[in-house]
């Protein structure tokens, strides 16, 4: 190690244990400074109110305890004020909680405390605190404490100088520590273990399988339980509730049979139909039927009862259900 940085690390610490020397030494003299407590008291019958502040000077070191008490008889209640933030004044660390405490002849102590804390040196104000007492009567009567002030003093003397650290030998840069390159190897270890779990989310992710489709026939039974849901009957949409029973069915047909069911006509699609092997015999003339009478109420303004409308629901249920495992005609279920 060099000489020069050899006595440069000599002078820091000897300074360091001349400003903690000294500063041990002023926190004694300030705190034998401190000298005691005010107190305070203020009586209008039933009620006596005292004010107690535990120091009548500190340093900036040190807390400052206020506390209100008050005698009162056993049915008064009172409300003690928050500390009031103003400019000149202490600042609220804390609260202690009202306290109540039973006394003799009837009388009841309750109290509240108050932290307090200055940030620099100087004469403190604290304002009147007004404490608000009610009887059985609910007739207010209000207590104010007079103005007070407190002294804080500084940790240093008045004729005392903070050492001018700009004094001491020039600061040395020293070459990165071990600690440096340890937490850079470990930030670079992340950020690979990182990478790495990406990586392999993603390439799971595009090698599973997508999820196979919904059957027709599910989503035709789905369909036909939202239509009669929707109440179109009820609310006397005949034809509206057969254009959507033919729709539902057509669309299952193109589904299951790759038949271009809902482009085309009733009478195009009974043709093709008629020359596909896709269903049976008994199905295609089921599907005649079916589509035929659907075609009445949309274009002829037939008008079917409401049992009629919903026979004719279950017609197609029953379509969906024998035709969605035949394979070709004459096939097996």
């Amino acid at each position: 190690m060099p000489k020069a940085l050899h006595r440069y690390r000599l002078t820091v610490i000897v300074a360091l244990i001349a400003l903690l020397t000294l500063s041990a030494c002023h926190d004694n003299k300030k705190a034998q400074e401190s000298v005691a407590g005010i107190t305070k008291t203020y009586t209008i019958a039933p009620i006596t109110l005292t004010l107690r502040v535990d120091k009548a000077a500190m340093n900036i070191a040190q807390h400052l305890s206020l506390t209100l008490s008050a005698v009162m008889p056993e049915d008064y209640e009172a409300s003690f004020p928050d500390f009031p933030s103003t400019e000149g004044s202490f600042a609220q660390t804390r609260t202690i909680l009202p306290k109540v405490k039973l006394g003799k002849s009837g009388k009841v102590t309750r109290s509240k405390t108050y932290i307090l804390e200055a940030f620099l040196a100087g004469n403190y104000t604290i304002a009147p605190l007004t404490v608000k007492f009610s009887g059985k009567d609910k007739q207010v009567t209000k207590i104010s404490t007079e103005t007070l002030t407190i002294k804080v003093n500084s940790l240093l003397d008045a004729n005392e100088k903070i050492p001018d650290i700009g004094q001491l030998a020039p600061v040395v840069e020293e070459p990165y520590g071990r600690n440096f390159y340890i937490l850079i190897a470990v930030i670079i270890l992340l950020v690979v273990a990182a990478i790495f779990l990406l990586v392999r989310y993603l390439r799971r992710r595009a090698l599973k399988p997508p999820p196979p489709p919904v059957p027709a026939h599910e989503l035709a039974r789905s369909a036909l339980d939202k239509l009669l849901a929707a109440n179109l009957l009820q609310r006397g949409e005949i034809k509206l509730f057969h254009q959507r029973v033919s729709d539902i069915l057509r669309n299952y047909i193109e589904k299951r049979f790759a038949l271009r069911a809902p482009e085309q006509t009733t009478e195009e699609f009974l043709y093709e139909l008629g020359h596909a092997n896709a269903l049976r015999a008994e199905h295609k003339g089921l599907l005649h039927d079916f589509l035929t009478h659907c075609d009445l109420v949309k274009f002829a303004e037939h008008i079917p009862a409401e049992q009629d409308s919903l026979q004719t629901v279950e017609l197609c249920r029953l379509f969906i259900e024998q035709t969605q495992r035949i394979v070709s005609e004459g096939g097996k279920k």
